[in-house]
C-alpha cells in the first residue's frame, strides 16, 4: 500500500465551492520513483459531505489513459477507488463530478490519496 511518500507530486483541485452545485474534483498524481503497474488501485478518501450517491460503477468525468473510466464511489466515507488499466509512470489525473452539500460543512475536508 502506498503512502504520502509514494507521490512525487500530488494535487487535488475542486471546481466549485458553491453549495448544491456540481463540483469536479480533479486529482493529479505522479509516482515518486518507478512506476505503478496495471491493476493498481488508487484510493482518494475523505471527500465527505457530497450528495453523490454510492455507486460501484461510477463513470469518471475525465482521466488520463492509464485509468479505467469506471470507478467505485462510497458516499458515507467520500471514497473513490479507481484502477489503473496500464502502467502509471508520468503525471496523470482523474476527475469525478460530485454534487456539493446543500448546507456549508462544519469543517473543511482533508482528502488523502493512496495506492494498493
Amino acid at each position: 500500500s502506498g503512502s504520502v511518500d509514494t507521490w512525487g507530486s500530488l494535487t487535488i483541485h475542486e471546481s466549485s465551492v458553491v453549495m448544491n452545485r456540481n463540483n469536479v474534483i480533479t486529482v493529479t498524481i505522479k509516482p515518486n520513483k518507478g512506476t505503478l503497474g496495471s491493476g493498481t488501485l488508487i484510493t482518494v478518501a475523505g471527500l465527505t459531505g457530497t450528495q453523490t450517491a454510492t455507486d460501484t460503477n461510477i463513470t469518471l468525468t475525465a482521466a488520463s489513459s492509464c485509468f479505467n473510466i469506471n470507478a467505485s464511489w462510497t458516499k458515507s466515507t467520500g471514497t473513490l477507488i479507481a484502477q489503473l488499466s496500464s502502467v502509471l509512470k508520468t503525471e496523470s489525473f482523474l476527475s469525478l463530478t460530485v454534487v456539493n452539500p446543500v448546507a456549508k460543512q462544519a469543517s473543511a475536508v482533508t482528502p488523502s490519496v493512496s495506492c494498493s
